[in-house]
């Protein structure tokens, strides 16, 4: 049995630790007793047992009970209905309504149902009549505690589920950023797969016609049809070695250039522009804005030539020779995708061969029609594979060589 508490004192608040019968006792319920005189205490000390001792804590008024609650954390408090400076039921409501669950039960000499009402209506875990016998107070204020104990369970897995929700949540964002990222990466590529695919496709489609073309004035007209169709409303033309340094005018489309200035700017790009394309050994030149067109004509177009346009310039090239400059421009409004520079430099290589080929047939039938004309003995077109090497048939010695 715990020791006999101590009469209490004039303090406002004091407290007074029931006997615990080892040392192994369980951390003690502090246990708030408000009334007058104190007429309980006795009874509330003889409600200790092995396994839950007590912790007494005294007040005699409202405001004495709220410092004590201010400056410490109490399990339960037994209350008196009627207290020199306020109502009972009002401050077990404050104490039923703290953060740290605690059990509140009301303590009253009179059995006034409106006064139960109201006590368990404020949130009063019980009613109690003066007087009770200590093993009834223990069972019910035991009931109480326990109610409070699950209760503070309840709030603790609740608090430990808003946790691992919490965790889950910057888990499922994270998972979802990077499904997110995954999907952009997949559409990006996607898209670009989508956009070779059909660059590869638009390219096969011109070196079809091109490589079976023998007629050069047929193949930059479908040339520069073929890139209208693909690429949209553009200025174009296509400049062909004149000399070892020089470019002339092969084909052109004018789009929006004024009819009395296009002359002089295509044969401004084809003394300036050409020929720096075609020695820079670049793919694809393209030209985003007004100092790029001056760097790269140096300064030779007329002063408001290409002035807000954008450039695109394609060496076609065979065996590193370049066979003609394919050029494009038009409006900053409008300028090239990606996608139509990748289709132009793609079609750079393709023109090139196409025109080396033509230049190598036509190469041949003139020298057949030069062997033709001047009577080589023992020469049949039928064996002629447009090269005479050592083993050939001999010329006459009497007879112009056509070389």
């Amino acid at each position: 049995m715990p020791a006999d508490p101590r009469q209490p004192t004039d303090r406002p608040a004091s407290r007074q630790p029931a006997a615990q019968p080892d040392d192994q006792a369980a951390t003690p319920c502090r246990i708030l007793l408000v009334e007058s005189g104190f007429s309980h205490r006795a009874a509330l000390a003889a409600c200790a047992r092995p396994g839950r001792e007590i912790d007494l804590v005294f007040a005699e008024s409202v405001a004495q009970a709220r410092e004590v609650i201010t400056e410490l954390e109490i399990d339960a408090a037994l209350v008196a209905a009627d207290l020199p400076d306020g109502s009972g039921v009002d401050l077990a409501r404050e104490i039923a309504h703290l953060p740290r669950p605690t059990a509140a039960l009301v303590l009253s000499a009179e059995r006034d149902f409106d006064l139960v009402q109201s006590a368990l209506r404020a949130g009063a875990d019980d009613f109690i009549l003066r007087g009770v016998e200590a093993p009834e107070l223990a069972r019910r204020l035991d009931a109480a505690l326990d109610r409070k104990l699950r209760e503070k369970s309840h709030i603790a897995r609740v608090a430990r589920l808003h946790r691992l929700c919490r965790k889950l949540n910057r888990a499922r964002n994270e998972v979802s950023q990077q499904v997110d990222l995954l999907c952009s990466d997949l559409v990006t590529a996607y898209q670009e797969l989508a956009c070779q695919l059909q660059n590869t496709n638009q390219t096969d489609e011109f070196t079809g016609f091109a490589e079976g073309e023998l007629d050069l004035e047929v193949l930059l007209r479908k040339t520069l049809e073929h890139l209208i169709a693909r690429i949209g409303p553009s200025n174009a033309a296509i400049f062909l070695p004149a000399t070892l340094d020089e470019y002339s005018l092969g084909g052109y489309v004018n789009y929006d250039c004024p009819k009395h200035a296009v002359d002089r700017l295509l044969d401004d790009l084809a003394d300036t522009l050409a020929p720096r394309v075609a020695e820079s050994g670049e793919a694809l030149v393209h030209l985003t804005g007004d100092q790029d067109i001056d760097d790269w004509t140096g300064g030779g177009l007329a002063p408001e030539a290409l002035r807000g346009c954008t450039v695109a310039a394609v060496p076609c090239s065979s065996d590193d020779e370049c066979l003609a400059v394919l050029t494009l421009f038009r409006r900053d409004e409008a300028p090239f995708t990606e996608a139509h520079l990748e289709m132009l430099s793609e079609l750079g290589p393709v023109l090139g061969a196409a025109l080396e080929k033509i230049i190598r047939i036509h190469h041949r039938t003139g020298f057949t029609d030069a062997m033709e004309s001047d009577g080589y003995p023992g020469y049949d077109d039928a064996d002629d594979d447009g090269y005479a090497g050592p083993d050939g048939p001999e010329p006459n010695a009497d007879d112009e060589q056509p070389f």
